[in-house]
């Protein structure tokens, strides 16, 4: 069965920088800045989609995980015990 992936990326287009579905033809939102388009894709990270930050020249910049995923990872600790992480 073929995986569900979920990504949104944030892309540097004309004077401005878009969010935009990877299973999207088309932009789903225009920012003026980088950091507004990030601020705005936080949204989806909460709904379990993966972060990928691009450059202007579209290499990737960060790829950061879904927050649902970061906050129910567990760390196993030295003494091998599970905590489970906050960040």
């Amino acid at each position: 069965k073929k995986m569900d992936i979920k990504r949104v990326h944030i892309i540097s287009r004309g004077e401005g920088w878009v969010i935009k579905k990877q299973e999207n033809i088309r932009a789903t939102k225009w920012f003026d800045s980088k950091d507004e388009a990030i601020e705005n894709a936080q949204v989806f990270r909460k709904k379990g989609y993966d972060l990928i930050v691009h450059r202007t020249d579209g290499g990737v910049e960060a790829w950061k995980k879904p927050i649902s995923t970061i906050r129910n990872r567990k760390i196993t600790t030295a003494k091998n015990r599970s905590i489970r992480s906050n960040a």
